[in-house]
């Protein structure tokens, strides 16, 4: 090699560690939570910007709230409140857990997963011990499940391959690449947890969340520009989060924490477990581009048609949660129609049909569409 060569690679070298040790340096870690805080305020600002008929009052796709109250916009309160995040750290976090918590109620739709992460990553900016406990958790959680869905799914290997590298699933460099993805998410999940591979998983994930964006961004696909921010904000986090990390496991903050923290914390941990015994929804179980999710599609006796068409209109999809199929459809469905839900969590029925009628008041309704025998093989009520 070439004296220029070696200059050269010497040079590169010399500059990651002088950026490596001003990221590491005390004042830098000092600044980094008030920074993250305002990546993290433009970065919800924009994710409502980018999903702005989600957070109005609507007539399609219809509501689904939690309860039957009344209805409002909340596009500009929201960005209101991701600014005074910005400005006044703990009267934003307050009002932008508020007015989105109250959003999500009165909309379950709006219950999407960029949202959520945010939110959780958002406690880590306020210089509160039991708030940083939370943000770790949710970080560490969304990691290594996003990893293990991926892993275990088959879905994932048969659809994400062909679509992201434009080859047979099956082929081994398409399966190599898809574990490897899948494997690394594990590695940053559990990597934060250990102290000596810390610094390894802050630059790992910076890496991975950048590379998302970029594979996202009308650089590269140019598809689902609600997580671009998303991305972003996680990249960021992977240094602001885990770099000043210290101690096992969730390290020095968990002493520092009261006992309803700690349980919160580790409710994250083991949270999407819960997701295949279908008691957790997969928005909140880390269950990201894994394919494993349940699918809906309303029927007629001539089409079948994906309930996923609401990217369109909302630039997200409906929640993947057969609760919320069902109240979707009960909204839209008519007579001689019927709503059929694949959920490939083997405890939760396989495929399951609900036709729509109308009640002895006229109220619409839903109740199991049975299947009949047609030449020998069962068909769900098709002529």
């Amino acid at each position: 090699m070439s004296v220029l060569g070696l200059s050269r690679i010497t040079s590169i070298l010399s500059t990651k560690a002088a950026i490596v040790e001003i990221l590491e340096s005390t004042a830098t870690l000092r600044l980094l939570p008030a920074m993250f805080r305002g990546l993290l305020s433009v970065c919800l600002a924009t994710t409502v910007l980018l999903t702005w008929p989600l957070w109005q009052a609507r007539d399609f796709p219809p509501l689904l709230p939690v309860a039957d109250l009344p209805q409002c916009n909340f596009g500009w309160p929201l960005l209101a409140a991701c600014g005074l995040l910005a400005a006044l750290p703990r009267l934003g976090l307050a009002t932008c857990w508020i007015g989105f918590s109250l959003a999500m109620l009165l909309d379950q739709t709006r219950i999407q997963p960029q949202v959520i992460s945010m939110l959780m990553l958002s406690l880590a900016t306020i210089n509160w011990q039991p708030g940083v406990l939370v943000a770790r958790a949710s970080l560490a959680s969304l990691w290594l499940f996003a990893g293990i869905h991926k892993l275990i799914s088959p879905a994932y290997y048969r659809f994400f391959v062909p679509w992201l590298l434009g080859c047979q699933w099956d082929s081994a460099a398409g399966v190599a690449v898809a574990s490897s993805l899948a494997l690394g998410e594990i590695a940053l999940g559990i990597g934060c947890l250990v102290p000596a591979t810390r610094r390894l998983v802050a630059f790992g994930g910076v890496l991975l969340h950048l590379a998302a964006l970029v594979l996202l961004s009308p650089i590269g696909l140019e598809w689902n520009s609600a997580v671009w921010p998303w991305n972003l904000a996680l990249a960021a986090a992977s240094l602001a989060i885990v770099l000043p990390w210290g101690g096992w496991a969730l390290g020095e903050c968990w002493q520092e924490s009261p006992d309803w923290v700690k349980a919160w914390a580790v409710g994250l941990l083991v949270m999407p477990l819960g997701y295949y015994v279908g008691i957790v929804d997969a928005y909140l179980a880390g269950c990201v581009y894994a394919y494993n999710t349940p699918r809906a599609f309303i029927c007629t006796a001539f089409d079948r048609t994906d309930m996923g068409g609401l990217e369109k209109i909302l630039n997200v999809p409906l929640p993947p949660a057969p609760r919320l199929f069902k109240a979707f459809f009960l909204q839209v469905g008519r007579a001689g129609t019927w709503v059929e839900i694949e959920d490939p969590r083997w405890c939760c029925g396989g495929t399951q049909s609900w036709e729509w009628q109308q009640d002895r008041r006229g109220a619409p309704a839903l109740r199991p569409k049975k299947a009949v025998r047609l030449g020998g093989r069962s068909v769900d009520g098709v002529p």
